[in-house]
């Protein structure tokens, strides 16, 4: 019991209540022009109730800062690598080039280019590998990126980021296809 807790405080930001909630927050900057201001709402896993709940043990919002003008909000994913934790988004009109942030604990928010490099290129993506449900891991050696399947959704394709390229590459170092076995019907 006391090694589910200890491994539930440490994950409470990656493992998120219902996936990422963001909240969008229109401002005004006086020139006309909306700003957005973003955060991200989490939940924390508490043993006692069996539940995941929001701020239990966790930061219950926290803001996200830097963003590029033409960043995707409505495509997102998120990982922690042992060292920081990291919020991905793609760039709007693209589904090759993603912007990635870091968790800032001084200030407490996620950070354009924190700890990161800021705009990553997903390169060799089959025809139907789709960009609206992607995921990433980092699996203890390399970081990994995985597009569901348009036409299989029990399909996925498997990324991993090279360092020589600086790009996340279909087929390298990687399983190309994971097919999904035993699932539930949906």
């Amino acid at each position: 019991m006391n090694t589910m807790k200890n491994k539930s405080w440490r994950l409470y930001l990656f493992l998120l209540i219902a996936g990422l909630m963001l909240q969008a927050c229109g401002g005004g900057d006086g020139s006309g022009s909306k700003q957005q201001i973003l955060s991200l709402n989490h939940a924390g896993y508490n043993n006692s109730t069996g539940s995941y709940q929001y701020g239990f043990n966790s930061i219950s919002n926290i803001m996200i800062t830097g963003q590029p003008n033409d960043l995707d909000w409505s495509r997102y994913a998120m990982l922690h690598d042992g060292t920081t934790y990291h919020l991905y988004f793609f760039k709007t009109g693209s589904n090759t080039i993603l912007y990635q942030f870091g968790y800032n604990p001084n200030p407490a928010v996620f950070e354009y280019g924190y700890n990161s490099i800021r705009e990553l290129t997903i390169n060799g993506a089959p025809t139907d590998a789709d960009p609206n449900s992607f995921a990433m891991l980092h699996d203890g050696a390399d970081y990994r990126l995985y597009m569901r399947s348009i036409r299989n959704p029990t399909r996925i394709y498997q990324f991993t980021y090279n360092q020589t390229t600086t790009r996340y590459e279909y087929v390298y170092r990687s399983i190309p296809r994971l097919d999904v076995t035993g699932a539930p019907p949906m």
